[in-house]
This record gives structure tokens, sequence and C-alpha cells, in this order.
């Protein structure tokens, strides 16, 4: 719960989509309200579009593992971690 609470937070801060990537901001947002509903497989899929159109955003990536991580994809989230340290 206190990584979902973080996650609120951090997109909150962001509040304005970089690039000016705004449908990425609206896949975001919706990945948002759908881990407060528990639907953490709708909230994965919105956020793996939302980096493919900003892909240079790090909140979206790192809520992307975020979500992978309370999904258990442990193996994924790792990979991807990587491959975001690798962008850095």
């Amino acid at each position: 719960m206190t990584l979902l609470l973080m996650l609120c937070r951090t997109w909150g801060a962001s509040g304005i989509p970089r690039d000016g990537s705004v449908e990425a901001q609206v896949h975001a947002d919706k990945a948002q309200r759908l881990i407060r509903e528990g639907n953490l497989d709708g909230a994965e899929a919105e956020l793996r579009v939302s980096v493919q159109l900003d892909p240079r955003n790090p909140v979206y990536w790192g809520s992307l593992g975020a979500v992978l991580g309370m999904e258990r994809k442990l193996e994924e989230n790792c990979s991807l971690q990587k491959r975001t340290c690798r962008r850095s």
C-alpha cells in the first residue's frame, strides 16, 4: 500500500506531460485510476502505452516498474530497471 501511495504522489508531482505527450499522460492517468481500483493488469497495459508514447519520461518507466513489482513479475521488473538505468 505504501508503494501505491508513493506512486500516486509521483504522478501528482509530474502533472505536466514531458515533451508535449498529452496522450501518454492520459494513459498514465487512466493507469493511476486502475491501480486505485485494484486492476493491476489494466494499469500495466496503460503504462506500457505511456512508455511507448513518451519513452523519455522516467515517471512512466518507474510507475510501470512499480506495477510489475506489485504483480510479482519480478524478473520482468528487474529487466525493466536495468534498461531504465542504461537510458539515464
